[in-house]
């Protein structure tokens, strides 16, 4: 039986290898088919056609949603996705800091932007009521933590190659993506290389279009003083500072946020009371320590030192 069947299958696939051509067009057909019956599928509902113009960069998404998250209802028949308005460029600043709590939601803006200008740009609807941008040449992310093992290059230097990356291609038609650079290594340091990479693209790189979150306080103030060129936006919230206890409102708003409420999720994450006390305590203490060393007045003379050697 398995001699026949090989025998079989030998010439079954000889008389298929003479129509080659003829089967590569009809798998192109529905290759095309299926791609166009899913962004129409895709396109439907609560989606809006984009708009694209031409001169300044620009980013202008109103009421944008993240497309992976179904735009359902739940049980009071509100809508479980809270929908953000994000706008860069076209004579607002092209820069945007975000800052907020932890688990605010920063993370989901960064990524709903960068899917919604893909699908945009590959001829698809976007989940927003409305969204107008000028073409972007390439999208630059340093998201997450990752390692190479086998090759011996850390999380902090996979993050660093991703930013040197971004570095040397970037321009000012592209739109780059920073989540919490410089976290992998020691405070000082990562504030240092995080604020000196966001510095280089407000100053150097005009009209790139950038998100860029962080938990560096010392950077959000500097960057704060940016109004010009910097829009200062968080993740909003509340706090009941006595049950200890953070609502996230998943709502981007504008203005600088000065505390990450790590304690807060602590509490989320199940850690024991006595340790929170403890973690809270000497989080009070940290920032007395910060404010002692006036990091403000540190930013400028580094920042005086630079300009005088260019």
């Amino acid at each position: 039986m398995e001699e026949f069947e090989y025998g079989y299958l030998l010439e079954l696939f000889g008389s298929v290898a003479h129509y080659t051509q003829e089967f590569d067009k009809v798998i192109q057909c529905f290759g095309e088919l299926d791609c166009i019956l899913s962004l129409a599928t895709v396109s439907k509902g609560e989606m809006s056609r984009p708009i694209f113009v031409s001169g300044k960069p620009t980013l202008e998404l109103i009421e944008s949603r993240h497309p992976c998250i179904d735009l359902t209802t739940n049980i009071t028949g509100s809508k479980i996705f809270i929908p953000n308005d994000i706008i860069l460029g076209g004579g607002k600043p092209s820069f945007m800091c975000l800052t907020g709590p932890n688990m605010g939601g920063k993370s989901t803006i960064l990524r709903q932007v960068c899917i919604t200008v893909l699908m945009a740009q590959i001829g698809c609807f976007v989940p927003a009521t409305k969204a107008t941008l000028s073409v972007v040449d390439r999208i630059f992310t340093r998201i997450g933590a990752n390692d190479n093992i086998l090759s011996g290059q850390s999380t902090f230097m996979i993050e660093l190659e991703e930013t040197s990356n971004i570095l040397r291609h970037e321009t000012n038609k592209s739109l780059v993506i920073l989540d919490e650079l410089g976290r992998g290594t020691s405070t000082y340091d990562g504030a240092a290389i995080a604020f000196s990479v966001a510095e280089h693209l407000i100053s150097e790189i005009k009209g790139c279009r950038v998100l860029f979150s962080t938990h560096y306080h010392m950077i959000a103030q500097e960057l704060d003083r940016k109004k010009d060129t910097v829009a200062m936006n968080h993740m909003g919230f509340r706090v009941n500072s006595d049950q200890r206890t953070i609502t996230f409102l998943y709502k981007l708003t504008n203005g600088l946020c000065l505390n990450s409420h790590g304690i807060n999720c602590a509490k989320l994450a199940g850690v024991d009371k006595s340790i929170m006390d403890v973690a809270e305590y000497l989080s009070e203490e940290f920032k007395t320590i910060e404010d002692e060393k006036n990091l403000e007045k540190m930013f400028d003379e580094v920042l005086d030192a630079v300009m005088q050697r260019h």
